[in-house]
């Protein structure tokens, strides 16, 4: 009996010891680290590591390239680090075209980018500085195009405290306006189209464009400022706060049908539900505009009021007796 808890206890130990040993294997075993990399350069300082082990990564662009992603095994790293999988780490590193970023700053403030060349698409972010007496309204960025200079883009970011990096080189330029006297400027909700206006306050007298962008089939019937309809889409900004209001309507086609004996046109090739149009008809020689017709009814005259849908112009023109 004694001889067969000796035999026992040892088979233990070496049980024990295989399974440290086994333990101690997995432990130690390290996974291979490879990088892939275009136009730029990356190192992580080891080429083997452990499962868990934190690794660091270092990128450093080609000139004229920036940094876009880093992705290990096929997943994008927020970070320039990420922990050892219990596998190969293949490591991916995208450099895309960086464009250069300037800024033309003014004496009632600045902007800084937060990175002096990004990559079409990269979100960029502007400090605000505004002097003693002046407020920021938003910066004007200009793209230019490396291939072709005369493909240039101005774009107003109204308020904007960051831009989307284009496909060439970017100049911003900032906007401030003196603090006092200054009033604010609402857009009113509009349907089917989109208002906007170039300042969200601007001092007394000066001039305000509004941009009006109308949804497809639609445009602008009307532009407002406090209830009061402007001529154009600009106007000066009185002392007090101004209200914008656009109406946009649906607009519809005006055509002339099987004009003979005689030429016509109208007022307008498109216009609003009740609208007046009037038909400007040259006869040809010998013949006289007898009156038209409109989507089938017959006119006579020289105007009709426009309904609410397309319209089918059909001259009759006749011979003066």
């Amino acid at each position: 009996m004694k001889r067969l808890f000796q035999a026992l206890a040892i088979c233990f130990v070496f049980l024990f010891a295989g399974a440290m040993f086994v333990g101690c294997s997995d432990a130690d075993s390290q996974y291979r680290i490879t990088t892939i990399s275009v136009h730029g350069q990356v190192a992580v300082g080891k080429d083997k590591a452990k499962a868990g082990e934190e690794i660091h990564i270092v990128c450093e662009a080609d000139e004229g390239y920036a940094l876009k992603s880093i992705r290990v095994n096929g997943v994008e790293v927020p970070e320039r680090n990420f922990f050892m999988p219990a596998a190969d780490a293949n490591i991916v590193a995208v450099f895309e075209r960086a464009y250069s970023i300037s800024v033309v700053n003014h004496a009632q403030g600045s902007i800084v980018p937060s990175t002096n060349h990004a990559v079409a698409g990269q979100i960029v972010t502007v400090a605000v500085t505004a002097n003693s007496g002046y407020r920021f309204t938003g910066f004007f960025q200009t793209t230019k195009s490396e291939e072709d200079e005369d493909d240039v883009t101005n774009v107003w970011r109204s308020g904007c405290n960051s831009f989307v990096q284009g496909e060439g080189l970017t100049v911003l330029s900032p906007m401030f306006e003196s603090v006092s006297n200054s009033y604010n400027i609402s857009v009113l909700n509009s349907v089917n189209g989109v208002v906007e206006v170039d300042f969200q306050s601007a001092t007394a007298g000066s001039k305000i464009e509004v941009h009006c962008t109308p949804n497809t089939g639609f445009d602008v019937k009307c532009i407002k400022i406090n209830e009061t309809e402007i001529v154009g889409n600009t106007f000066i900004m009185p002392a007090e706060d101004a209200a914008v209001y656009v109406e946009f309507a649906r607009v519809y086609d005006i055509s002339v049908n099987g004009a003979e004996n005689g030429t016509v046109t109208t007022s307008k090739e498109k216009a609003f539900a009740g609208d007046i149009i009037v038909i400007a008809a040259t006869p040809a020689e010998g013949y006289q505009l007898a009156g038209f017709e409109y989507n089938g009814i017959r006119y006579t005259g020289t105007t009709f009021i426009m309904g609410s849908q397309t319209a089918e112009i059909t001259p009759i023109f006749e011979k003066v007796s």
